[in-house]
């Protein structure tokens, strides 16, 4: 019997706290996807969607689609313009039939990570420069 979790005791696991990600508005969709979009064969299918979560962390996105009578799933990388919150990507219809694609997402958290390498060193590259900054000019640390 676990004391310190009340939750536990009574056969429930307490829920796990999940960093929310929101797709929407993903496009082309005719009527919020009950029609098909149509397109010329060889020609490239641009998707893109609107996507955002909790903090401050990037995010990464793939469009997965299916060629018709196919079973298995392709995939195309998709870009993310950060202040738009859009990810956007594409892929060829080589064939005609019934396509069938659909957006996934998820925190990027190798991107984040290079994001953050960068502010820190820009972030000390500048102390450098400043007179009586930490790494500074005028003497040594405080």
């Amino acid at each position: 019997m676990d004391k310190a979790n009340p939750a536990k005791r009574r056969g429930r696991v307490a829920p796990a706290k999940i960093a929310r990600l929101v797709i929407e508005e993903v496009r082309p969709a005719i009527d919020g996807g009950r029609h098909a979009v149509k397109r010329i064969v060889g020609d490239s299918l641009t998707v893109d969607a609107t996507v955002y979560k909790d903090g401050h962390d990037l995010v990464a996105g793939r469009i997965r689609y299916r060629a018709p009578g196919e079973r298995r799933w392709h995939t195309a990388a998709m870009t993310y313009e950060r202040d738009l919150d859009r990810c956007r990507g594409s892929f060829v219809a080589d064939r005609l039939g019934r396509w069938t694609f659909t957006v996934d997402a998820w925190t990027d958290r190798f991107e984040t990570w290079r994001m953050d390498v960068r502010k820190k060193a820009g972030a000390r590259s500048a102390d450098r420069r400043e007179p009586g900054g930490r790494g500074g000019l005028s003497g040594p640390r405080p």
